[in-house]
């Protein structure tokens, strides 16, 4: 937030931007000035965003199997995630499943982060593999709820690192969070400017 003297130099300098400056160099110190009030103006009228605590875990071939065996039985206890999926632009080539991120929603404790880092996976003969598999057969079940941007579909293209198959990404409950949102959204603030409201209203009288 600004201080009054550094906001008060803000307002000068955007009433008194040099003549001798170009009419773009004067747009841009203005946009730059603009900003940086519309910046102290929310910073003192809104309080800064506070996360709730949560506990962060990466999943890879460097992940300790006393860590999986704990995300287990937090997942079996557990019935309320959020989850998303992130791939890798590849030039000139599908792009490639790279991280799956889950959100352990625990209401009486912190929630758990976790990114699992499928490229980076311990061998398909190793212990650790087999307790990541276990992760998601614990997630993958119909009494537990996933809260997800877009479809439970976009999984499918994981299904290739043989930690889970076709057949149990449809298992639990999937709740699409954008159309959940988009529906939301269109009803609260329908796509309908104010001049053309205006005008359809006068055109009704």
């Amino acid at each position: 937030m600004l201080s009054a003297s550094e906001l008060e130099r803000i307002h000068y300098q955007l009433n008194h931007i040099p003549s001798s400056f170009t009419d773009r160099q004067r747009k841009n110190i203005r946009q730059t000035l603009r900003k940086k009030l519309k910046e102290h103006f929310y910073a003192s009228k809104y309080p800064p965003f506070e996360p709730l605590p949560y506990e962060l875990l990466f999943i890879n071939r460097t992940t300790t199997t006393e860590t999986l065996r704990k995300l287990i039985n937090i997942i079996d206890c557990s019935t309320l995630f959020t989850l998303d999926t992130e791939s890798t632009n590849i030039l000139h080539q599908p792009n490639k499943p790279s991280l799956i991120q889950i959100q352990v929603i625990q209401p009486d404790d912190i929630s758990i982060i976790i990114f699992v880092e499928v490229c980076h996976l311990p061998r398909p003969d190793q212990y650790q593999f087999s307790l990541i598999k276990q992760i998601f057969h614990s997630l993958l079940q119909p009494n537990k709820f996933i809260f997800i941007w877009g479809e439970i579909d976009e999984l499918d293209s994981f299904t290739k690192y043989n930690l889970f198959s076709s057949d149990q990404v449809h298992l639990p409950q999937p709740m699409n969070a954008q159309t959940k949102f988009r529906t939301f959204w269109s009803t609260k603030y329908p796509h309908q400017s104010r001049c053309c409201s205006n005008y359809i209203k006068s055109l009704d009288r």
